[in-house]
């Protein structure tokens, strides 16, 4: 995925969004854990079709039209 893309939530639970947003931004973090653990996940600023802007991980979206 890339910053301009249109995006949409996966499938995964009974909660889902219907509406389709535009990726603003991508971050990627790195979270430490109490036990010593290390993990790395990718962040993405979205904004949807309803104007709500939104931090979401990005093995949560789906790309439904990749910018160019």
């Amino acid at each position: 995925m890339k910053v301009g893309d249109l995006v949409k939530q996966k499938v995964i639970s009974s909660y889902q969004r219907n509406d389709v947003g535009l990726i603003l931004a991508l971050n990627m973090f790195s979270a430490h854990f109490a036990k010593g653990g290390k993990h790395a996940y990718n962040q993405a600023t979205v904004r949807w079709s309803g104007g709500k802007v939104q931090y979401f991980d990005v093995e949560l979206l789906e790309a439904i039209n990749a910018s160019r």
